[in-house]
């Protein structure tokens, strides 16, 4: 047990207070009429109530505070920009983001309604006054799905996005193979990754291409050679597969602190990467570091969640997901601590 969890609020508003010194949240719970639910919740588990049941309820109640908070607390720049992060686009598997007709309709939506750009210029973008909101499609890993069913659709709208390549799958590094398998507890067939022929035609096709380390391990986990070579190791086999230079990177799992540390990104930085992405649920400030673009994850949402995260709805989560101490991390994601 860290030493810091030692001392759990005794409340709601405690927890608030601790998480988000500005207490907005706070406030827009209270009209909401939530915190005393909340408080509730506190006290019954300190008389025996099943901790999975009072961490469904706690979640539930949450969702629906901050999901009313999202577009108070948005911070916008003059411009509003987002970076969507998918993983696989497939009729059936356990494991996947959407299914093609899912995500065809996910462009859909955004065509007529975003403007889209490379991961390498979403920055760039926050600080553009628009209308519209700007947003960067990404997809980790290089599952063989995302050639078969992503690109064409990709194509079909006119888009383009970044594939983030975790190159011990690509290279069929049977411990990195294993490791997939287990992390997505599926087979071969559903991890499978694209050949690097069809990377190159991803290429053609006007997508770009970044790394996601060699196996795809939590950098908090790895001493400093270790971390060096999911690195160093993968920048170098995708230069020398694809004869092009690579600058971007999405940290595996990606949840600052939990995942990666300050050492770790100026390790990216050393490693000669000068764009990496990060998994925080809230669109992109001008105030954003390179080494830590903020990136949301969808995972079967509907269009109309997708909408929602575009325009900033649930972006008090990630600022909650900044500035919670660990423990509250560790109570409300207790997964995101088992890579």
């Amino acid at each position: 047990m860290l030493a810091h969890e030692s001392s759990y609020p005794s409340s709601f508003r405690d927890a608030c207070s601790v998480a988000l010194p500005t207490g907005r949240i706070l406030t827009s719970a209270i009209h909401a009429g939530l915190v005393g639910t909340m408080d509730e919740l506190f006290w019954t588990a300190d008389r025996g109530m099943e901790r999975e049941r009072i961490l469904g309820m706690l979640k539930a109640s949450a969702k629906r505070v901050l999901r009313m908070s999202g577009p108070v607390l948005v911070r916008r720049s003059p411009g509003r920009a987002v970076v969507l992060c998918y993983h696989s686009i497939h009729p059936s598997n356990s494991f996947r983001s959407a299914t093609p007709t899912l995500f065809d309709e996910h462009l859909a939506w955004i065509t007529q309604n975003c403007n889209v750009v490379p991961f390498g210029g979403i920055l760039p973008a926050a600080e553009r006054p628009s209308r519209r909101p700007t947003v960067s499609i990404t997809f980790d890993d290089g599952h063989e799905d995302n050639h078969r069913f992503a690109l064409p659709s990709l194509k079909h709208h006119g888009l383009s996005a970044t594939f983030f390549l975790a190159i011990g799958l690509m290279e069929k590094n049977p411990d990195v193979v294993d490791r997939f398998k287990r992390l997505r507890r599926s087979d071969y067939d559903a991890i499978r990754p694209m050949e690097w022929g069809q990377v190159r035609e991803l290429i053609d096709e006007g997508m770009d291409i970044g790394a996601h380390s060699y196996s795809h391990r939590n950098f908090v986990r790895l001493e400093r050679s270790e971390l060096r070579y999911e690195l160093v190791a993968a920048k170098q086999v995708i230069e020398d597969r694809l004869s092009r230079q690579v600058t971007s990177f999405a940290y595996p799992f990606g949840k600052p602190r939990i995942h990666f540390t300050d050492e770790a990104a100026e390790m990216v930085r050393g490693a000669g990467y000068r764009l990496a992405a990060v998994t925080v649920k809230r669109g992109v400030r001008i105030s954003d570091p390179p080494l830590r673009v903020p990136r949301m994850f969808v995972t079967h949402d509907s269009v109309e969640e997708l909408r929602e995260k575009v325009l900033g709805y649930w972006d008090a989560v990630g600022i909650l997901q900044e500035h919670s101490p660990l423990w509250l991390s560790r109570l409300v994601s207790p997964m995101d601590f088992a890579y």
